[in-house]
């Protein structure tokens, strides 16, 4: 059974976020594959981060410095004068990994990384996590590629535009590495089918559409969110009472529905 809602299901982001943006990048890569190849690689790849409980410090996990063995097999034998001073047992903050995954599009002839297409994690849009996104966004523009990202999230601190955004729920962005620093920008409420947007890919005019509410309607049968979402729980992040209101609505028609 498909979601009772027309477009993004609301409850998802509070109950069911982890597992449904990993597979709706999936989709994503799914739905750009077909029509993408052979010309092009279609892949998806992780960023892995430590974070604190706090979430406020985040950052990659490649090391600053590494030691390592370079024959493996061989024995190896360190000395030196050791500190005499008596040491102090502390505890560190403990770290939490977190795996973000995102879809690439890679010129299968030069295997230059031509897009990136990313879904907006609670990480990117607060604290320390935030601020890492940014630079991170910024890194990738200036690399030469084109940004596309999309926010189903209603919770956390919207990235920054110049100006004002407008009013909704839910927002995409393409970043055309040539139109920077303009980017399209699709804002959507949670009462209409999500967008189809255009994906840039190498030479002007090149796009191909990627239809979200296909992904999205894909991601939500196939996960079988239909049963496994208790809708009877409450919205997180919490609705305005006209909010509430709609969606008390769009479920009460539905339950006629599912008697049958």
């Amino acid at each position: 059974m498909s979601s009772p809602f027309p477009g993004m299901d609301p409850f998802i982001e509070g109950h069911e976020w982890s597992n449904f943006h990993t597979l709706y990048i999936v989709e994503i890569h799914h739905a750009l594959l077909k029509m993408l190849r052979p010309q092009y690689v279609v892949a998806v790849e992780k960023h892995v981060f430590l974070t604190t409980e706090s979430g406020e410090r985040q950052q990659s996990i490649v090391p600053d410095v590494s030691i390592h063995n370079r024959d493996e097999d061989a024995e190896t034998t360190i000395t030196g004068t050791f500190a005499t001073h008596e040491p102090v047992v502390v505890t560190l903050p403990e770290l939490e990994r977190i795996e973000q995954p995102y879809v690439y599009i890679q010129d299968a002839d030069s295997a230059n990384i031509v897009t990136i297409i990313e879904l907006l994690s609670p990480a990117n849009k607060t604290g320390g996590g935030r601020d890492q996104y940014l630079s991170k966004r910024d890194q990738i523009l200036a690399s030469g590629t084109h940004h596309v990202e999309v926010d189903l999230l209603r919770g956390g601190e919207r990235l920054p535009i110049v100006g004002t955004l407008p009013v909704a729920d839910y927002y995409a962005f393409v970043c055309r590495t040539e139109d920077h620093p303009q980017a399209m920008l699709f804002p959507f409420t949670m009462r209409s089918k999500l967008p189809t947007i255009p994906i840039p890919l190498q030479g002007s005019g090149q796009d191909v559409p990627l239809n979200l509410q296909t992904v999205f309607e894909t991601t939500y049968d196939n996960a079988g969110y239909d049963y496994i979402l208790n809708y009877d729980q409450p919205i997180r992040p919490q609705l305005s009472a006209e909010s509430e209101k709609w969606v008390g609505q769009i479920l009460k028609q539905q339950k006629p529905s599912e008697s049958n």
